[in-house]
């Protein structure tokens, strides 16, 4: 069920999305190369965030939707 890609451009790293104090430390220029890098990224932030959101309705339909109640 969890499906990575081989791709260098995919950006599946939890961390990846986020800006910390060490990223704001950083030239001008590599922070203007980091942001353009995630503008050409394979999928977005938005797309790992419904990706994930996927996973747990699935495990959510796994677990409760083979469940008869008993009346």
């Amino acid at each position: 069920m969890l499906d990575l890609s081989s791709d260098s451009d995919d950006k599946t790293q939890p961390g990846f999305w986020k800006k910390d104090n060490d990223y704001f430390k950083l030239p001008e220029n590599v922070r203007h190369a980091i942001e353009v890098g995630k503008m050409k990224a394979k999928h977005s932030e938005f797309y790992y965030k419904m990706k994930d959101l996927n996973t747990k309705i699935a495990v959510y339909k796994q677990i409760f939707d083979n469940r008869v109640p008993t009346f």
